[in-house]
């Protein structure tokens, strides 16, 4: 048997997925391995986005700070996805900062190598325009939640995002990473820890959201018939 080629380890990134080998290695010559701490940046607010990033293990968190000096949580991101996609931009400078929840291991791209990619290989530049595409219909359906009045029904939709993406199956549910503590996911939908317990100890009674301590199993099915009771649109 022959050794792997230099690209047989980047199967598992979501938007490497549909490529042949001989591209998976002609990408791989362009990408460069960062080790991180939990708590490290990844890259801040005002660095210049000239870089895509491919997270190979470990989980991000995307941030912004409002005018208040709050940080406010954009999105999370699981291994084997992709981020910094803000390069496309007029606007070259990192409007969002991106730090380690866990220990995680990031494939750097400078941003000219990834689009002379798509160039030349037309099923990139197609999975990155679906990239792109899954990107703003997430972000419409994150608006959509934040109009709710109802605080359950926010925080429901952002567990059953963060559960599907993140999540490990278990049984019927998912179990989301200890790592997204109470305290993540009131940043995530403008709540504090104690109302977020709250919330939580609601949809347990319910049967909607189970385990103990720290952790947390969302119900999928049960989750998303809440959600579109409450009009909200979940694919």
């Amino acid at each position: 048997m022959g050794s792997p080629g230099p690209g047989s380890d980047l199967r598992h990134m979501r938007l490497l997925a549909g490529l042949a080998p001989q591209d998976l290695g002609e990408v791989a010559r362009f990408l460069n391995i960062r080790h991180y701490r939990p708590g490290g940046f990844i890259f801040d607010v005002g660095e210049r986005a000239d870089k895509i990033y491919f997270l190979d293990r470990g989980i991000v968190k995307v941030t912004i700070v409002s005018p208040d000096g709050r940080e406010r949580i954009l999105d999370v991101i699981d291994a084997g996805d992709t981020f910094g996609e803000s390069f496309l931009g007029e606007e070259r400078g990192r409007t969002s900062a991106a730090q380690s929840l866990t220990a995680t291991v990031v494939r750097t791209m400078p941003a000219a190598a990834f689009i002379s990619l798509m160039q030349t290989l037309p099923k990139l530049c197609v999975a990155f325009v679906r990239r792109l595409s899954d990107l703003q219909r997430r972000a419409l359906l994150r608006l959509d939640a934040q109009m709710q009045a109802d605080r359950g029904v926010r925080l429901l939709a952002v567990l059953v995002d963060l559960a599907e993406r993140c999540g490990r199956r278990v049984g019927e549910g998912y179990l989301l990473p200890v790592e997204l503590t109470q305290g993540e996911l009131g940043r995530m939908v403008g709540l504090n820890r104690s109302s977020v317990s709250v919330l939580l100890n609601r949809k347990r009674r319910a049967g909607i959201v189970g385990g103990r301590g720290g952790t947390i199993v969302i119900n999928p099915t049960l989750a998303r018939e809440e959600l579109r009771k409450a009009g909200l649109l979940f694919s």
